[in-house]
Parts: structure tokens; sequence; C-alpha cells
């Protein structure tokens, strides 16, 4: 269920906000040192989101690839399936707010 939930939001937030990744939600992420503290000093979001901004801060600023890893999911992991997704999809949705205000000049 956790699998299917990940690709069902993989497949909104392509749809909404971050389009060109196969996954963003994988929790592995690597940075120069220069590039992690830009990026992090820029984040507002604090919770399952934070990667998806730093994705898009990174996006224009940076070389940003992605590559494939070996990930196992954790059996205990304390990710909630419903209250954490809705959480995740309300702070993308902030972001794509914030987004398309900064495209238009009318501030973050």
């Amino acid at each position: 269920m956790r699998e299917w939930m990940g690709r069902t939001f993989n497949h909104v937030l392509r749809a909404v906000a971050l389009t060109g990744f196969a996954d963003t939600q994988c929790g592995f992420k690597g940075f120069t040192a220069d590039a992690a503290r830009d990026l992090f000093g820029r984040a507002t979001v604090d919770g399952f989101a934070f990667d998806v901004e730093i994705l898009m801060l990174a996006r224009g600023r940076y070389r940003v690839e992605e590559m494939g890893v070996v990930w196992y999911n954790a059996p205990d992991s304390r990710v909630g399936m419903l209250v954490d997704s809705w959480r995740m999809l309300r702070d993308v949705m902030g972001l794509r707010l914030r987004a398309a205000r900064r495209r238009s000049g009318r501030g973050a």
C-alpha cells in the first residue's frame, strides 16, 4: 500500500509541481557543500515535502541529475499514509503557489 501511495503521489507531484524526475521521495540526495548551504538556507518547508522544495530551488541554479539507487522500504516506517500524504500535498501546493507568485512578480 505504501508503495502504491508513493507512486500515486509522485504522479500528482509531476502534474502540479516538479516534472522530469522518476522519484523525488526516495530520500537519498547528494549535494556539494556549497549547494547544500545555499539550498537549505533558502528552504522553508519543514516536513516530508522538503526535498521537493530543494529540487525546485536547485533547478536553474545547479546541475541536477537523477541516478538510481537500491532502496529498501523500512517495515517500521513512521510515515502516516493518510495524514502525512495530506501534509505533503498541502506543502507541495503551497510551493507551487509561491513559485507562481514569484513568476508573476507578486512576491514570495
